[in-house]
């Protein structure tokens, strides 16, 4: 039970760093403001 439980946080964390690293990609790409926008967009939904 440990072990699943220490498995489940490694998952996550990995989980939370390949999305901030989409995000981080995406506001290259499309820029700083539309990235913020989007991203307001998503919280309202």
């Amino acid at each position: 039970i440990v072990l699943g439980i220490l498995a489940s946080i490694i998952v996550m964390w990995f989980s939370r760093q390949r999305e901030f690293r989409a995000d981080a990609g995406g506001a290259r790409l499309a820029g700083r403001d539309k990235m913020v926008r989007a991203l307001e967009a998503l919280q309202r939904t």
